[in-house]
């Protein structure tokens, strides 16, 4: 499939390339060296300052090629990243529409990772169309006050983010579970550091995962579970091992409870946890991660057939827990449980954290390109808002009330259903709350919903990847 552009990050200007520059007024205006660095003549710099003194964006023409400037928001409200990554992404959107472009970043350090990816999300990276795609260059030049700033690894991030998109961009057609396995047993062979473990099929049902093999037991393609664990050469005791567990429902029709023809058309972006889970963990481990990090992806495409699980249907979880099914449409709930109480009895871990696009009512709680998270641990729950607020990708807590949620679940022949009784009782959260309860909560965990974040105007955000990283490195080094 082509490449809609590359985009990679530079230390220098490209003479042939046009030019924006992204930044606050105080970052770009703030002295006549800046004019030096962007090669714009002195006398044409006391132009644009002046414009830029009473609007937000200029365009100028300098041998032959555009210069585009745009002041970035410098104020911002309290739940409100001041990282400014929406409006670069929709900037880059907007105006490199074609030809090749230098992306000026003037950036503050806790901000400028999420501000590369900002660029990089601006340029989805697949396509299948036939006709003529031209292969744009995309060169980002981050910039601390005056300085550009050169790091190899940001182009790591970069292509994986745009990675995180693309996966979740494929149809199951394009892009299945045996891709995904062959993808991910390949990369691992590669670095001798990763343990590389996959259950398949009746694998599944003989290791007690009946929640991930009794979603997808009615696809072709057989369902499954993915493990990856790595341990830092230097292994540093101090340091937390962190667990992450994506749900990868490849396709939802809704199972038996079918989708309608118009809610069904996307859900190929069902597997943006699961993504968010491969693509974080695959940068963690080339950017050199410090700390103890495991993965696990639960992939499993929940189709119609003569094995569908039916709603009435008893399951008993890896947890041990029976689930009577009233909604086959609930099924990302059912994969992420297993995986989250595989990894808490098998792998150790101090920290879990499971991301998914499990509810449409994510965003109704708390809005389109937020992620809603749900935690048992309040400095857990406080860091990972901090650290959404820094580098661009915004969550925000769904009540914490365990004792209350659960009810929504009572079944007279099982542990608990899988659906909630009243649809406009807290939906997220109470979908939380049934991961929960197969977890011991011993440890602290930290569910996600990006289900309002992982898919935009018909596109793969890769929201999600550098949440996982950023929030994980922070709370790895708290206290244990």
């Amino acid at each position: 499939m082509p490449l809609v552009s590359t985009v990679q990050t530079h230390a220098t200007f490209t003479a042939s390339h046009h030019r924006l520059i992204l930044g606050t007024a105080a970052d770009i205006l703030q002295s006549d060296s800046i004019a030096e660095i962007l090669n714009i003549p002195i006398n044409l710099w006391g132009f644009v300052t002046d414009q830029l003194s009473h609007t937000n964006d200029l365009q100028l023409i300098l041998d032959q090629k555009k210069v585009t400037f745009h002041l970035l928001p410098s104020k911002h409200s309290r739940h409100n990243s001041p990282s400014n990554t929406n409006k670069i992404t929709q900037i880059c959107r907007k105006i490199c529409t074609s030809g090749n472009w230098d992306v000026i970043l003037f950036a503050a350090e806790p901000h400028l990772e999420g501000q590369v990816c900002a660029v990089g999300k601006a340029f989805p990276s697949f396509s299948a169309k036939t006709s003529h795609t031209h292969k744009q260059q995309i060169h980002i030049i981050p910039m601390i006050d005056t300085e550009i700033l050169v790091r190899s690894d940001l182009n790591i991030l970069l292509d994986n983010v745009r990675l995180c998109g693309a996966l979740v961009d494929q149809p199951p057609n394009v892009f299945h579970i045996s891709d995904y396995l062959s993808m991910i047993e390949s990369w691992a062979q590669s670095h001798s550091s990763v343990r590389y473990t996959v259950f398949r099929g009746q694998e599944l049902v003989k290791k007690g995962l009946n929640g991930i093999w009794n979603v997808g037991k009615a696809a072709e393609e057989a369902p499954a579970m993915i493990t990856l664990q790595f341990t830092p050469a230097n292994d540093n005791e101090a340091l937390k091992h962190v667990c992450w567990v994506g749900k990868g429902i490849i396709y939802d029709t809704g199972g038996l409870s079918l989708k309608s023809k118009t809610g069904m058309p996307g859900m190929k972006m069902d597997m943006g946890g699961a993504a968010a889970v491969w693509t974080a963990f695959k940068t963690a481990v080339e950017r050199g991660i410090e700390h103890p990090l495991s993965a696990i992806l639960c992939l499993a495409e929940n189709a119609i057939g003569s094995r569908s699980v039916r709603p009435d249907d008893i399951v008993t979880m890896y947890s041990g827990k029976t689930v009577e099914i009233n909604n086959t449409d609930a099924e990302g709930r059912l994969v992420l449980a297993d995986g989250v109480a595989w990894a808490e009895k098998n792998l150790n871990p101090d920290i879990i954290m499971n991301i998914a696009t499990l509810t449409g009512a994510a965003s109704t709680s708390v809005g389109r390109d937020v992620a809603a998270i749900y935690s048992n641990d309040e400095t857990l729950e406080q860091c990972a808002v901090a650290t959404g607020k820094d580098i661009g990708e915004l969550c925000h807590p769904l009540p914490y009330i365990p004792e209350k949620w659960k009810l929504e679940f009572r079944s007279s022949v099982a542990d608990m259903r899988n659906s909630v009784a009243n649809r406009s009782n807290a939906q997220s959260a109470c979908a939380a709350q049934f991961i929960g309860n197969h977890l011991s909560q011993r440890i602290p965990w930290l569910h996600l919903d990006i289900a309002g974040a992982a898919f935009s105007a018909g596109r793969g955000t890769g929201f999600g990847m550098h949440l996982l990283m950023a929030v994980s490195n922070r709370a790895a080094k708290t206290a244990k």
